[in-house]
């Protein structure tokens, strides 16, 4: 690794003063997000088509025995399908235990009150109340959301249905109408359910050979090589967390190969460096012709091809034997670092094959700590933001169900289920999540409308019909099966596509049903917004920067992680855990780095900070972690071979300042971020934070015991110096 990193120096000003507009405007940038949310990647297609086999068989059967509201049923697949058949169950099960206690608990209503409603309407809005709250506090949240939308139906059908018996019937058709999706999306599931550790090698070597095409296709335009970076960001950002999951569902099944023969949770880490790693090397001059720059990016370049197909065929002495060019004779030039960085993760991959744990041996690593317990969260009864957070959403319900009955129009009921499903709890995520509703809406209301005109009255059997439901489930299955930063419009797709195609057991033309549902939608949004936005704000800025708060502390104590007093057992055990901790804050971050950009672009306010400018500190932050969780495991080889000990007393002085860097900088930013608003009043907004003097010299005899980590600390003592210089961004964003 090259002594000092000083790419990110040179690469992200460009990126804090702007790109030209011309070049990136926000079209260009939503286009570009557009084709790089609907790229397939492996385990795409699969999960299309089984969603399509469960909502054509759906079809089949809501069709022949006359099950009420087949849209529904077709929708909720998306809800409990699943790439892995035990969490369809689960989830299935969850579904129909939320569903029996909504009906249970809206027929009491209905046997109580249905000739008081003016005790119904209160029963019902406390009820609702009750079932938003449990969403919030409980353990199983999911329970809770839905129990929070069965009522919210139910409010809406006994809006329209004044016949007890009649309503009494319609409510006791939702458990056939939930109990008919469940059982097909886990039979599908356990049917056709995927092997994960085929997808995971695929995912890696999907990874890998995105990193070796750049070393290859050296970009010269800086419009070009500023879309390349923000593509393997938003690679970084979707697969390290879907890798996790298809490792969690092989140590599940424990089939068809073993999966403790290689550390696969560092593999995944290491992809993770490798990613962000090219990513800065995207942002890079490329424009280098020297000899030796060229032959390193080749040896590189074959060296990540060697890699993918030792993953693809499962080939660990193939990884063993990896030649690495040397990146010391490189000449100086701002991509250097990025590339030092790659050749350090590249050798850091044998070190997958030396499995700390013992066969069998339980892997604590992975999975963070959880401070959840029981039936409900530990502050369920403390924290005031959940009784707001209620009051916020039943108001916006209540103020529907006025709308609704003052204008005398029934058809725009979804306006009360746009609150319950997009009731979250910042306004950010809100905003998100809104969004993609009403894109989806509009998406699928098209494709349906289409189908009506052109297709339907083609159509005179239910192959037909099934061929048409299967088309358009496929595009829709699509989108879902995406990141979540797009698989939520894939959803609403599918619900508007049903509620066109399948609006009973007939064929019909009727346009009535999507245009009241879209009007429903933006009154339910206009709702939200006017309550969440004057009612206990609370913005998805502030949650970011308390993120980056935490996250800093955290790396603060990873100095301390591994000692030499521990054993190999003790100290793998310590670095897993910190790295599930590390990795699963480093993922909530980038949730709510999203949703913060989302705000931004809305806020009618002129914005302080933009997009890429908070992307740019995420890097610098993502960057600084992927260095702490490599220090972790060179101190973990060195314990396995003896050299920790005789090292520790070198090593001390370093690891201190690295740890009083880190706290500083996250004590740093919580004062700022508690001054505000009296941080926006300063001289200049982008007066730094007093940069940090810590001396991370270690000393000449750390090389007699061969365990030089001089660039390693050489590289994160650069890295809080440039974070310290980006304070001005927490500045302008609470």
């Amino acid at each position: 690794m090259a002594p000092a990193n000083e790419f990110f120096a040179r690469a992200l000003p460009p990126a804090l003063s702007g790109a030209p507009s011309r070049l990136f405007s926000e079209l260009r940038e939503f286009l570009d997000f557009l084709i790089e949310e609907l790229k397939p990647f492996p385990g795409r297609g699969h999960a299309v088509a089984r969603l399509v086999v469960a909502v054509a068989a759906t079809v089949i059967i809501c069709q022949t025995l006359r099950i009420p509201e087949p849209a529904y049923s077709a929708y909720i697949i998306f809800f409990i399908a699943n790439d892995d058949g035990v969490s369809s169950l689960k989830l299935g099960l969850l579904a129909m235990v939320g569903t029996t206690l909504g009906i249970a608990t809206a027929l009491g209503i209905t046997i109580c009150f249905m000739d008081a409603p003016w005790f119904r309407l209160p029963v019902t809005f406390i009820v609702i109340g009750g079932a938003i709250w449990l969403s919030r506090v409980m353990v199983l949240a999911p329970l809770g959301r839905l129990l929070a939308v069965i009522l919210v139906l139910y409010l809406s059908l006994a809006d329209t249905i004044f016949n007890p018996e009649t309503l009494t019937e319609a409510t006791l058709w939702l458990w056939s109408v939930v109990g008919v999706a469940v059982g097909i999306s886990v039979l599908t599931n356990f049917l056709l359910e995927p092997r994960p550790d085929l997808l995971l090698r695929a995912q890696i070597a999907t990874a890998l050979e995105s990193t070796r095409q750049l070393l290859e296709k050296p970009l010269e335009e800086p419009a070009d090589r500023w879309v390349r970076a923000k593509a393997l960001r938003r690679q970084l950002y979707g697969s390290p967390p879907r890798m996790r999951s298809l490792l969690a569902r092989w140590k599940q099944r424990r089939w068809p190969d073993r999966y403790d023969t290689v550390d696969w949770e560092l593999g995944i880490y290491i992809v993770e460096r490798l990613l962000s790693s090219a990513a800065a090397l995207a942002l890079a001059d490329n424009a280098v012709n020297d000899g030796t720059t060229c032959l390193v990016k080749t040896q590189l370049g074959e060296a990540l091809a060697q890699l993918r197909q030792a993953v693809e065929n499962s080939n660990p002495e193939a990884i063993r034997s990896l030649i690495l060019p040397s990146t010391d004779d490189l000449p100086d030039f701002p991509g250097k670092p990025a590339l030092a960085e790659l050749a350090a993760a590249l050798s850091d991959c044998r070190s997958v094959l030396l499995p700390y744990a013992r066969p069998g041996e339980p892997d604590s690593g992975g999975k963070p700590g959880s401070s959840k317990s029981g039936f409900l969260i530990p502050d369920a009864l403390t924290n005031p933001e959940y009784v707001r957070f209620v009051g916020k959403t039943t108001l916006a319900i209540v103020a529907c169900e006025i709308f609704l009955n003052a204008v005398n129009w029934p058809g725009i009921r979804t306006c009360m289920i746009t609150c319950a499903v997009t009731a979250l709890a910042t306004v950010g995520a809100q905003r998100q999540k809104q969004l993609l509703r009403l894109t989806g809406v509009f998406v699928g209301g098209l494709m349906g409308l289409v189908s009506i005109l052109y297709i339907v009255p083609q159509l005179d059997t239910i192959t037909g019909l099934l061929l048409l439901v299967a088309a358009g489930t496929a595009c829709c299955a699509w989108v879902a099966a995406g990141s979540t930063r797009s698989s939520y419009a894939g959803f609403q797709m599918a619900l508007a596509f049903f509620i066109m195609l399948l609006s009973g057991f007939m064929t019909s033309i009727d346009l009535t049903g999507i245009r009241d549902r879209f009007v429903g939608i933006l009154v339910g949004i206009t709702a939200m917004w006017i309550f969440f936005d004057h009612l206990w704000h609370t913005s998805s800025r502030r949650q970011l920067v308390d993120k980056l708060v935490a996250i800093l502390r955290l790396m603060a104590q990873a100095p301390q992680i591994v000692a030499a007093g521990q054993t190999p057992e003790e100290a793998r055990q310590q670095a897993s855990r910190f790295r599930g901790n590390l990795t699963h804050e480093l993922d909530r971050a980038r949730l709510y780095l999203d949703e913060t950009k989302i705000e931004l672009t809305l806020a009618i306010n002129p914005k302080a900070v933009r997009g890429d400018e908070l992307e740019a500190m995420a890097t610098e932050v993502s960057f600084a972690a992927f260095q702490l969780l490599a220090l972790n495991e060179h101190k973990l080889r060195a314990i396995l071979a003896g050299q920790l000990s005789s090292a520790e007393r070198l090593l001390q002085p370093a690891d201190s300042a690295l740890a009083r860097g880190f706290a500083d900088l996250a004590a740093g930013f919580d004062a700022i971020h508690q001054s505000f608003p009296a941080s926006l009043n300063q001289p200049s907004l982008r007066a730094g934070l007093p940069r940090p003097a810590v001396d991370f010299a270690l000393p000449e005899e750390i090389a007699a015991v061969n365990l030089d980590l001089r660039p390693i600390y050489q590289s994160l003592e650069n890295s809080i110096q440039r974070i310290s210089r980006l304070d001005w961004i927490v500045r302008a964003l609470p």
